[in-house]
C-alpha cells in the first residue's frame, strides 16, 4: 500500500532535506510541495494526502490559517524552528512536532508512526460515503453508493443526478427534496441549482466569481448567499483524509 504526503515548506533547502529523508520510504509518494496558505489549501483539496508535513511560518502567514479553513483528518507532522507553537499545534491535532534542524532518525520515526495510525484508521472506519442510497425515477428504482454521486442539478421541478462514471439519472423530485434526504455531512447546496458531494470537491476558485471544481474537472458556480455556508461546511467535513 502506498501513502501520499504533502510538504508545506517555504525554504527550498529544507524541502530538499525532507525529500532525501523520504527516499528511504518506498511506499511514500510526494503529491505536492506548497509554500503559501492558498496553494496548500487547493493542493490538499485536489490531492487529499494521507500525511501533511507542515512548516508553521510561511512567509508572513501561519499554517494555522490553512488548518482553520479545513480541519483535515490527515496525519499532521509539524516542522518548525520555534518551540512556542507547540501547544497550538497539539490543539490542531499534531501527531509530531519536530524542531529544526530536523534529525533524520526523529523524522523517520514520525513518518512510521503516521503510517501505523493510517493503517489503524483504515481497518476500523466505515465511512458514510460507502452507504447505499435509493433513487426512484418513476419507471425504475436505482441503488447507488453515496460516494459515486458527484452532484445533483435542478431542472425546473426535476432533479438530475450526475455520477463518477458520467452516467445521469433524472427524477421527478425537486432538488430541495434530495437536499433534505441526503446526509448534510456530505452533500451541500452551493447554488439554487446545484447540490454537491463534498467527497468530490477538488478545488475552490477564489476569482471574482466563486466556483468549485469537482471530480472529472466539473466546474460549478457558487452563489453569493451559499459561499459562507459552504466554507463553514468544509471546515467540519470529516471525510477529508
Amino acid at each position: 500500500m502506498n501513502y501520499t504526503i504533502q510538504i508545506v515548506e517555504d525554504n527550498e533547502q529544507n524541502v530538499f532535506v525532507i525529500e532525501q529523508y523520504l527516499k528511504s520510504f518506498s511506499d511514500i509518494i510526494i503529491i505536492g510541495v506548497t509554500s503559501t496558505v492558498l496553494d496548500t489549501y487547493n493542493c490538499f483539496l485536489e490531492q487529499k494526502p494521507d500525511i501533511l508535513l507542515l512548516d508553521i511560518e510561511l512567509g508572513d502567514e501561519l499554517v494555522f490559517e490553512f488548518l482553520e479553513l479545513i480541519k483535515p483528518q490527515a496525519e499532521l507532522i509539524f516542522m518548525t524552528g520555534f518551540q512556542q507553537y507547540a501547544i497550538k499545534a497539539i490543539k490542531y491535532g499534531a501527531k509530531d512536532y519536530l524542531l529544526k534542524p530536523i534529525l533524520e532518525e526523529e523524522f523517520k520515526l514520525a513518518i512510521e508512526k503516521s503510517i501505523k495510525n493510517i493503517q489503524a484508521k483504515a481497518s476500523s472506519n466505515h465511512l458514510l460515503v460507502e452507504e447505499r442510497f435509493i433513487i426512484e425515477n418513476g419507471t425504475s428504482i436505482h441503488y447507488t453508493i453515496l460516494k459515486d454521486i458527484v452532484y445533483l442539478k435542478a431542472i425546473s421541478n426535476y432533479t438530475e443526478f450526475h455520477f463518477t462514471n458520467n452516467k445521469t439519472i433524472a427524477t421527478s423530485r425537486t432538488l430541495k427534496f434530495y437536499a433534505d434526504q441526503l446526509p448534510t455531512d456530505v452533500f451541500v447546496r452551493i447554488h439554487h441549482g446545484f447540490l454537491i458531494n463534498l467527497y468530490h470537491l477538488q478545488k475552490i476558485s477564489l476569482d471574482k466569481d466563486y466556483s468549485v471544481i469537482l471530480t472529472g474537472s466539473i466546474h460549478l458556480p457558487i452563489s453569493f448567499r451559499k459561499k459562507t455556508s459552504l466554507l463553514s461546511k468544509i471546515k467540519s467535513f470529516k471525510f477529508f483524509k
